[in-house]
């Protein structure tokens, strides 16, 4: 009867080892997917918080040639945010970093190599049926955890700054890759 009672308990013992093992590894798993999920959600907010400011200041980063047809590429296409402009973001997801690259595709020949790099084409002003003049960017934020700097989520949006007869600019999204 001593030797049954033992035998059971052992029994049990393995399944609730078993039992708890089989857990951990779902929490595990649960805690992980929201890690991931919470850095995606926060690559969206990032990519839609640039997006905005790059809609806002077109108007002030359009030099007075920028949208005709005959204006000249750019050696250092890349436009800079301002410094501390994802504070809202660190503020927020204190694990993570946060950059935003934004890239005028008209551009010389000294930039090409990088471009090659990045994968993104040479796209000069073109003008639209309407006579608009519209000028193409890229724009990729990219969210890294910082723990594991070598698993960044990144959103990469293609813009097109479209200059109107009327003098006004407007900015459209034509593609984005998550």
């Amino acid at each position: 009867m001593i030797v049954t009672v033992l035998i059971l308990g052992g029994v049990l013992l393995t399944f609730a080892a078993l039992a708890l093992q089989t857990a951990r590894a779902m929490f595990d798993e649960d805690t992980a997917a929201a890690g991931r999920l919470r850095i995606e959600n926060a690559a969206a907010q990032a990519s839609a918080l640039a997006e905005e400011w790059f809609r806002v200041s077109i108007k002030d980063l359009a030099k007075e040639n920028t949208f005709a047809l005959s204006a000249e590429p750019q050696d250092d296409p890349t436009i800079e945010l301002s410094p501390g402009f994802f504070q809202i973001m660190t503020e927020e997801y204190r694990s993570c970093g946060f950059s935003c690259q934004t890239i005028d595709l008209h551009y010389t020949d000294k930039f090409a190599a990088s471009a090659d790099k990045l994968r993104i084409p040479r796209i000069p002003p073109v003008e639209l049926p309407d006579g608009s003049i519209e000028r193409a960017y890229i724009q990729k934020v990219a969210v890294t955890p910082n723990e594991n700097k070598n698993a960044a989520y990144t959103h990469t949006k293609s813009l097109r700054a479209i200059k109107e007869a009327s003098g006004d600019i407007r900015c459209v999204v034509v593609g984005v890759t998550d």
